[in-house]
């Protein structure tokens, strides 16, 4: 199911919601940066919540982008600031099974959540569409934290599955449900 990204500016966070609203529309999910505490300075922390369609109130969000999320791959910790990691591109692969789909990941953009320094670097790294040279060349230019782990997972060596633990083997997966393992077999 594809999602939007959505922002809201103040307290700055970043929620996912589903593209299409419907009659069982799931949940969204919210990101929130912690307030920096001045007496016990650390690293910056954030909560994650999830709020059901009724309890969110989109009038207090925009849309961050037009490109459709694919998946959320979590949350990163760079240059005292904490990313959020969401695929927005990806193939799909082939199905193991019936209802275990498994995706490529083609491109992936990291939204920070105290900053809307980087909100309109949407850099959309596909393969091999990232240069060196070209930073080299405008050292004024504003360069994403996150740029090298765009690129990395733009190589086309990452899968994803959103209906299944795909480090799991089937056999191990049909261990937690044994009403499964007969079908499989």
């Amino acid at each position: 199911m594809q999602s939007v990204i959505l922002v809201r500016d103040n307290p700055r966070s970043l929620a996912l919601r589903p593209a299409v609203i419907g009659v069982d529309t799931p949940s969204v999910l919210i990101f929130e940066q912690h307030a920096e505490d001045y007496y016990r300075p650390s690293y910056p922390r954030c909560t994650v919540k999830l709020a059901r369609p009724h309890e969110f109130d989109l009038s207090k969000y925009i849309y961050l982008n037009s490109r459709p999320v694919f998946g959320c791959l979590g949350l990163i910790h760079i240059s005292n600031d904490i990313f959020l990691a969401v695929v927005t591109d990806c193939q799909h692969i082939g199905r193991i099974r019936p209802g275990e789909e498994v995706y490529r990941i083609q491109s992936v953009s990291f939204y920070s959540l105290s900053s809307n320094v980087y909100d309109d670097l949407d850099l959309g790294y596909k393969n091999d569409a990232w240069d060196d040279e070209a930073s080299e060349q405008n050292p004024q230019a504003v360069q994403h934290p996150c740029a090298q782990l765009q690129k990395l997972f733009a190589s086309g060596s990452f899968y994803f599955s959103p209906d299944f633990d795909l480090t799991r083997t089937v056999q191990a997966r049909c261990c937690i449900d044994p009403n499964q393992c007969l079908g499989a077999l």
